[in-house]
């Protein structure tokens, strides 16, 4: 992991050195062997996140994939991350979900940071760490976007995924594909291999 930006708020830049000093979380957050999900955009209307939810729920034999809120529910707060990151939380911040949640002010709970570049950073660090981790297939839901430099997978996903050495040579090669008509200039409409 890179060293924080500069001009983020005490509680992202803990946080974000939480992160780095502590490779047995990152190795955490990871989806099971063919199961990561990456995606961006909106199709007829509707953020593809929740799409994939909907997928997730209607049926979860088939749609075994996990998104980065998927995993980030499954891991409890470590109890020394409070401390290091300074903040005191309500007590229903249990997972670290709850705590990203928390800090970015989602979920009813009072943002301790800006969105912009806080928890835009907060979710590129942890999306980068996902990414990573990922082995085998990994599931692509894209739609063409107009702000390509706001969302995460273009500016943090696509790249780490590109590097990883543990994904099939399917999900490279789409990847691959995506990149260059990024590159080309060319739109890219809707890119499913869910």
């Amino acid at each position: 992991m890179l060293p924080p930006p500069a001009g983020l708020k005490d509680p992202t830049r803990h946080f974000l050195n939480y992160l780095q000093k502590h490779p047995d979380l990152r190795a955490r957050i990871r989806a099971p062997m063919g199961q990561t999900v990456a995606y961006a955009g909106t199709v007829a209307t509707e953020p593809v996140w929740q799409r994939l939810l909907r997928m997730q729920i209607s049926a979860p034999g088939p749609n075994d994939f996990c998104m980065l809120p998927d995993i980030l529910k499954r891991i409890m707060v470590p109890n020394d991350m409070f401390a290091a990151v300074g903040l005191i939380t309500a007590p229903s911040v249990r997972t670290m979900l709850d705590f990203v949640n928390f800090l970015t002010g989602e979920g009813g709970l009072p943002k301790q940071v800006p969105w912009d570049p806080d928890g835009f950073i907060i979710w590129r660090a942890l999306s980068g760490i996902f990414m990573s981790n990922a082995a085998g297939r990994v599931r692509l839901l894209v739609a063409d976007v107009p702000n390509r430099d706001g969302k995460v997978f273009f500016k943090t996903e696509m790249f780490v995924l590109s590097r990883n050495p543990n994904i099939d040579p399917f999900s490279k090669g789409a990847l691959d594909l995506l990149r260059k008509q990024i590159s080309a200039g060319s739109p890219l409409g809707q890119i499913e291999l869910v």
